[in-house]
């Protein structure tokens, strides 16, 4: 009988396909369920386990969008003193003093005459055209909302520290040394995107301009590998995700924002804690739907090699007729482009591939 060996670093992640585990120890996903069913610290206020929070502030946040809808929504716009008025006299939601709010209602008198104080005031602070239920469900407050952060002046009240210039004593060199990170991370390859920095890239520059516990804001964040470097930099230099944590409050907090609501999901769920099995079992039920849905669309006869088995075939022998159904795994497609001065043929491309159920 063959015994699989036991990944010696990832072996005490998850348990075992059995459902049984080592005799003594707990796997990462029960060591994360422990502190849920604990108290819990957010935000200077004490809960009785993480869903208590939830409740908490989705109730706070709930209350700052019915309030929203209920003073600005279907109230025509008419002129700036009436959209400030209006918009100071919101209290659960922060909207700011009166100069920057004079500012934005000045914006906001050149929208389409047809929209509401409501739509101008959303177009113009980034807000998005949601369901206030919709808004809540994706949302987990304080720590990440579907919609701008009412959270975060209490967030920076919290954990940042007053800036007095007369104790100001920062300094720190430029950063003088070449950084270079490649891009075959398991955290950077989690998620594709544009423009994207390996995390341990950008904890090199957070180790050497910031101090254990500073607050680090990135206004453009992405996916989030800012956040990531923060949380995972315990010590001064740290830089990979697999050094030893520090003492409480070693590493750095991260405060990230984005205009595209998809990079700030992706970003929250980075830096929150999962259940690998509840994740691993949500991706499962999803690609079965899809595959259930949409595969035979891409079944096929397998009238070749496996891609993979190409390289050590002859060139004779690459095509062979079988009636097992196969699925399409990737196909390129071929251009032929004509010079009109020299008259010659160039083939691009063409390649396409299967793969055999």
């Amino acid at each position: 009988m063959a015994v699989s060996k036991t990944d010696k670093q990832t072996g005490p992640l998850f348990r075992k396909a059995s459902g049984q585990d080592e005799l003594f120890g707990k796997s990462y996903e029960e060591e994360l369920e422990a502190p849920r069913g604990r108290s819990v610290e957010c935000l200077g206020l004490t809960f009785e386990n993480e869903d208590a929070r939830r409740v908490h502030f989705a109730g706070r946040l709930g209350q700052g969008l019915e309030e929203l809808h209920s003073a600005l929504g279907e109230v025509p716009y008419t002129s700036v003193d009436d959209a400030v008025a209006r918009m100071a006299a919101v209290e659960h939601w922060p909207m700011g003093d009166e100069a920057p709010l004079r500012r934005l209602a000045e914006r906001m008198s050149h929208a389409d005459s047809s929209k509401d104080l409501l739509q101008r005031w959303k177009d113009e602070v980034g807000f998005p055209h949601g369901k206030i239920e919709d808004i809540l469900n994706l949302s987990d407050p304080p720590w990440y909302t579907a919609c701008p952060n009412p959270f975060i002046h209490d967030f920076i009240s919290h954990y940042g520290n007053p800036y007095i210039e007369s104790f100001d004593q920062y300094h720190r060199e430029p950063f003088a040394a070449d950084v270079s990170e490649g891009k075959n991370d398991p955290i950077y390859n989690a998620h594709s995107y544009h423009t994207k920095v390996p995390h341990k890239a950008i904890a090199r520059y957070i180790a050497h301009y910031t101090s254990p516990g500073d607050v680090v804001f990135d206004g453009f964040c992405g996916t989030g590998m800012t956040g990531v470097a923060a949380a995972l930099s315990a010590h001064p230099g740290d830089s990979d995700h697999r050094s030893t944590p520090g003492p409480p409050n070693a590493h750095r907090r991260s405060l990230l924002t984005d205009l595209s609501p998809m990079a700030t999901f992706i970003a929250s769920n980075l830096l929150r804690p999962t259940s690998s099995r509840a994740f691993t079992d949500a991706v499962e039920s999803v690609c079965a739907a899809i595959e259930a849905d949409f595969g035979p669309l891409y079944t096929t006869l397998h009238t070749g090699w496996k891609v993979r088995d190409r390289k050590i075939l002859d060139h004779r022998v690459y095509r062979h007729y079988d009636i097992t159904e196969g699925s399409v795994e990737f196909t390129l497609y071929s251009d032929v482009v004509r010079c009109p001065e020299w008259y010659i043929r160039n083939h691009v491309l063409l390649c396409s591939g299967r793969r055999t159920v």
